[in-house]
Parts: structure tokens; sequence; C-alpha cells
């Protein structure tokens, strides 16, 4: 008996030996964070799937063996020993008991044989090929969540499959691993022990994603401190964030909320090279004085409004990285690749149905076409003045911008700029009624309708007439800008275009070589623009400017050369720069009207009433997109169109501060029957600016500007 004592407190003092090594052990491990009780809501899967029931919590089956190559071989075979279980519990990922009914191998520490570590059904971790667990299913999915073909693709074709991912710089480059343990905040890898993975788990699912998911624990912010989705509505919560599918559960089994995600390896710390983040918080001058923009993809007042599922063109004003940018599919070459966008004709295209890839305009539609309004609503008009010698015009706007412009800017609230860039679409203004086609734009969905040797001989970077460009050859960085500007000198460090991916054939290759992240993520000057575009106008004959300095105007010279404005007679080695000119047979010597207008602004020969003063490119160009809505401008003549040859008004409307003359509004037109008159250009004006009344003869102005 006593020996029957003596044996069972000999194993009660082993049990509790065990126990505390036991919970010595488990605190000597480092504390995963894996689950934060959020497993039991997502079981791997169902109930993150946004916004699409049966998929939500307590309905959806979650991941289920039944789609793998287990599925009657070991999985519901007829072995009675295999069984089959509850979809997403634990078991459909890792085996307890090490095999089915004997028939798998037993576990190992390496390959594919049978169960690995964690008990994992597939190699995960010990070999290069970091997803084999991941892909033991999602390459068999169809029936799981999947919208079409191929059969790894996900119900919103944004995973497109491992030929897509295993493509993508994110599973080739060997920066993309785990970030380790220091930077900004640890707390956010839920499991830093992976680092010592071999290649730092280069390339896996797991440097994203954790399969059992992350929950907050209620006012918890153990998770994405700086970017918790909370204001104005705290979209933490399932009843205001269909992405949400219970309280405080991360999305998509993503390891931290958002941008967070991608800004705690693109940022300074790496492991990406490319430091995004810094390019972000342009956004956010210090000091505020600071003219500097951005896309406010750290705003707290948007996080959490991204859905997988959300329509194009997106109607819920935010931005996101992956509103740009598709993880598992971007490469080097192509930093959309993989993106759903809106084509030229409004058209919602998918790569991931066997269309082509997007080009980068195609990507900016999606937010600033048709549904532009949502992201740039309408702003009240702040200033007052009134232009000398007639009425400040009120309601001056870009297309599709209604709103009381500022007269000392330039309009505030954007515009619908796929009907900017849009060949097709029709003005009824000036033309004698509608007119058929886009008269003037810049060459974003196709090449310009001029075609001028004056204009091909003022391109720079390899741009021609026949060329087209992209948004971000001029919203970019302004890394992308840089080059020396002042006075009369124009010298840019990456002439032409900056765009890098997915060129079409009339896209002209990027000029840039610097090692800054290209791309519209934000920038030291307004409006995200890769160079300085100064707007400023005078509202009474005082100048805004006393003098001419490219530096004002240095993003229109990293790709047209300054001498086409500035040269007295725009002609360079005998070959013209530009069209806008004047006889030399007048009495003035101020041939080119360019430089008459920018540069050279002192009395002199035919042109004595033109006060001193220097003008902007945007008081002539006012909408430097298109011609598709020229509110302040009409174009022809009393008795016909007036139009060049080629129907192209080069990109001329007037601003707010140019007034009428003798028509409604300012007019410009093409004077064929002038244009051997050396007192007059070929291309004319009918307009009041800055007091001066231009539009009839020499004289007739003169004295109407002496009146006034």
């Amino acid at each position: 008996m006593n020996r029957t004592k003596r044996s069972i407190a000999l194993f009660i003092a082993l049990l509790i030996t065990v126990f505390i090594v036991s919970i010595a052990s488990l605190n000597s491990v480092h504390d995963a964070n894996a689950t934060g009780g959020a497993f039991p809501y997502t079981k791997h899967g169902g109930g993150t799937t946004d916004g699409v029931a049966p998929y939500d919590f307590g309905n959806g089956p979650g991941v289920d063996r039944a789609v793998n190559p287990d599925y009657g071989t070991h999985y519901n075979s007829l072995n009675p020993e295999a069984g089959k279980y509850k979809g997403g519990e634990c078991t459909q990922c890792h085996e307890p008991h090490a095999s089915f009914g004997g028939s798998e191998a037993p576990p190992s520490t390496g390959g594919d044989a049978g169960p690995d570590l964690y008990l994992a059904l597939k190699d995960y971790g010990t070999s290069t090929n970091y997803a084999n667990l991941c892909w033991y299913c999602h390459e068999n999915m169809a029936n799981i969540n999947s919208s079409g073909s191929p059969p790894g693709k996900g119900r919103w074709s944004f995973y497109q499959g491992m030929t897509v991912y295993q493509s993508s710089s994110h599973y080739l480059n060997s920066n993309f691993y785990w970030p380790g343990t220091s930077g900004d905040p640890t707390a956010i890898w839920p499991r830093q022990s992976r680092s010592s993975q071999p290649s730092g788990n280069k390339g896996s699912c797991l440097n994203c994603h954790t399969p059992h998911g992350v929950k907050e624990g209620g006012t918890s912010t153990a998770f994405d401190i700086s970017a918790a989705p909370t204001s104005p509505t705290n979209l933490h919560l399932a009843a205001n964030n269909v992405s949400v599918s219970t309280d405080y559960l991360i999305p998509r089994q993503l390891i931290a909320w958002e941008e967070a995600l991608c800004e705690n390896c693109h940022d300074a710390s790496g492991p990406s090279t490319k430091n995004i983040q810094d390019e972000i918080n342009k956004r956010s001058p210090s000091p505020s004085s600071v003219a500097r923009s951005g896309h406010p993809i750290d705003d707290t007042s948007l996080a959490g409004k991204h859905v997988a599922s959300e329509s194009l063109p997106i109607t819920t004003k935010h931005v996101e990285c992956y509103d740009c940018h598709n993880p598992h599919a971007v490469s080097s070459t192509n930093r959309v690749e993989g993106m759903k966008f809106v084509d030229i004709g409004g058209t919602v295209r998918d790569p991931a149905t066997g269309y082509r890839q997007p080009y980068v305009y195609e990507i900016c539609l999606k937010c600033h076409g048709n549904s532009f309004n949502t992201f740039i609503p309408d702003q009240a008009a702040t200033g007052t003045g009134a232009e000398a010698g007639g009425t400040l015009r009120t309601t001056v706007a870009q297309f599709g911008c209604t709103t009381n412009i500022n007269p000392a800017s330039s309009c505030t609230d954007g515009s619908n700029k796929r009907l900017e860039f849009d060949t097709a679409t029709n003005s009824a203004d000036g033309f004698g009624g509608a007119n058929a086609g886009n008269r003037a734009y810049h060459p974003v969905a196709a090449a310009g309708r001029n075609t001028s040797a004056a204009l091909n001989n003022q391109l720079l970077g390899g741009l021609t007439t026949a060329s087209t460009i992209n948004c971000t050859d001029c919203h970019n960085s302004e890394m992308t800008g840089s080059g020396t500007f002042t006075g009369a000198t124009a010298t840019p460090t990456y002439p032409g275009p900056v765009t890098q991916s997915n060129l079409r054939a009339t896209d002209v290759a990027s000029a840039y070589t610097g090692t800054s992240p290209v791309g519209p993520h934000g920038s030291t000057n307004v409006r995200v623009l890769r160079a300085n575009y100064n707007t400023s106008f005078g509202t009474t004959a005082a100048a805004p400017f006393t003098s001419f300095d490219s530096a004002n105007f240095a993003l229109c010279f990293n790709c047209h050369k300054v001498e086409a404005f500035t040269d007295s007679d725009g002609l360079i080695g005998g070959v013209p720069y530009t069209n806008f000119r004047q006889s030399p047979a007048g009495a003035s010597t101020k041939v080119n009207l360019h430089a008459t207008h920018l540069t050279d602004v002192s009395g002199g020969g035919g042109w004595d009433y033109i006060p001193n003063m220097y003008s902007a490119c945007a008081n002539c160009h006012y909408n430097v997109h298109s011609n598709a809505e020229a509110t302040n401008t009409e174009y022809g003549t009393a008795t016909g169109s007036g139009l060049p040859a080629d129907g192209d008004t080069h990109l001329v409307n007037f601003s707010p501060i140019v007034m009428p003359l003798d028509y409604s509004k300012p007019r410009w037109w093409y004077d064929p029957d002038l244009a051997n008159n050396y007192l007059s250009p070929i291309m004319r004006c009918n307009l009041r600016c800055h007091g001066v009344a231009m539009g009839l003869s020499p004289l007739d102005a003169w004295y109407r500007w002496y009146d006034s």
C-alpha cells in the first residue's frame, strides 16, 4: 500500500515538474500574438470575405480540405479511419495524429513526405517554397470562393493564383521577408521568430497574413498603433465596416490594418529599399507653411473604408496602397500589374479575366474619372477682387467643376479626367454647335491633335507629337522633376516622361535614374507635381510677377524647351520652336508672342499699349488637361468655326481673370484671312486682360486701354 502511495506521489510530482517545465518553456517562447481570439471567428476565411453571405461568421464553411488533393485519397476516402473534419477546424491544416489511417508518412522535419513543422500537412519553412501549404488549397479553391478561372483566383480576383504570384516582386525579391524585431512597432508582427527561417521567410504568404487571424482586444491598440481605423466612426466594428466580420477582427487574415501593413516594410528601416512612407508623409509638412501635397493614405478619417468587394469607379472616398497596387502581382517593371481599372471609355476592365494589364492613367480614373466629385468635392470660394475694366466672372471652372473660383488661384475642385482626356468628348461652346470630338488635350489617352513641326522641335526627352504620356509624368515625387530652373535657364535633370510601368508603344521610356521612389505618393510641390507650376494670377493691373523666372513653370520645362518661350523670334537656328508669332516685318520687334507675354513686356514698336507686366502660363492655358469644357473661352469667328485646319485649339482656355471684350466670353480663333497681315498673327484673341483690351487693330486696342 505504501509502495502504491509512493508511486502516486512520484507520479504527481512528475506531473507538477512537467507542468512547471512546460510553463517555463512557454514563457521563454516569443508570444505569437497570432490569434488574439480571432480564429473562432475566422475559421480561416469563413468570416472575412467582404460583405458576402453566407461567408459571414456563423454561416461560412471556412477552409475545407475537400478541395485539395487529399480528398478521395486520404481524406474522406474509403478508409474508415480517414474521416472528414468539419469545415474551418484546425485539422483542415494540421494533423495531430500524423496520418489518416496510417496511409500518410509520419511527421518529418523537412520535405513533403508528411506533416511538417507545426504538424502542418505540407512543408512550410524548411525549403525555398514557402507557400506550398497555402497552395495546397488555394490552387484548388474554385468551390470555396473563386469567381472563375483559374481555380486559384479569389472571389474578387485580387489574388490571381500561384503562377501570377510567383512572377511578382513580393515572391521573387530577396527584400521581401519578415521585417524582424526592430523598427516600428514590433508588436505588429505576430510571429517574429520566423525571421530565423531561411532567407527571412522570403516570399512567404505569412509575411502579410496569419492563417489564424488577428483580433484586437477591444480598446487595445497592440496592433497597428498608427493607422487603426477609428475615426470618424469606429471602423473596427462590424456594424460600421463591411470588411469586419466581428469587432476588432482585422480583415482577410492580414497582420495589420490597411496601409500599416505596407508601411512597416516600405519605410526607412526596411527591409524594402523603397521608402514609400517618407513620400506619403510629405502630405503633412513641417513646418506647415511649406507647400506640400500627397495622397491621403494615412488619413485616419478615411481608414477602414476600402473593401475588397468595392465597385469601380470607386464611390466611397478613401485611398489605400492596394487601391493602386496588387501585392500578389506587382513587379518592378509594372507597379500597377494585376489591378482592375477603368479605361478611357469608362468600361471596367480586369486583367485576371485575360484582359491586358492597365496603363497608369487608367488606375487614376478609378477615382479621378466619373466619381471625381466624391474625392474632390466643391469648395466655397475665398477672397474677392475685380478685374480693372470689367466684372470678374464668378462661375468659371474646369470640366465638371461647378463652384465659385478664388480669382487668385486655379480651380481647387478638380474635374472628370476621363472626359478631359477622352478624344471623343464633345463640347457645345464656341464652335457653332457641338463639335465632334475633343479639340485639345494633353496626350494621355491618345496622341495629341497638334502635329506641328514647332511643337515637335520644342519637346524634350525623346517626346514627339506622336507620343503619349501618363498622369504620373506630371504628378510624381519632386525628385523626378529636379534640375536647374532660374531666370531664363531651364535644365531638367530628367527631361521628358518618368512613368515606368507597362508603357505603350507610344509612350517614351522613363528618363528617371534616381534612387528615390517614383509615383504620386507625395511631393514637396502642391498638387503632387514633380516640379513647381505657379498658377498665381493678378486681379488688378498689378502683375503677379516682376520678372520671368523659369522656376515658376518648371513643370512645363521638364518636357518643353524653355527657348520656345523666351527667344525673341521663336526661331532656334532658323527652326521654329513656336507658331505663336507675328511677322518680323511689322513695327514691333517682338516676334515671339510667348516671349512677349512671359519675358519681354516693356513697351516698344507697335505694342506700346501693353503695360509692363509678366503673365503666367495658366492665364492662357488655365486647364492644362484639355479644352473639353473651357468655360471662360469662346472659339471661332462670327462667320465660321475659325479653327485651324487640324481642328486643334492648342489648349488655349483662359483663366478667370481674363474678361470678355466684344463677345460673351474671351475669344480665341484662327484667322486665315489675315495670315499675311504683318500686324496680326494667325492666332487671334478678343478679350480684356489686366485692363488691356485686345482684339481689334493695335490703335483701337490702345484707345480702349487708354480710355479704361
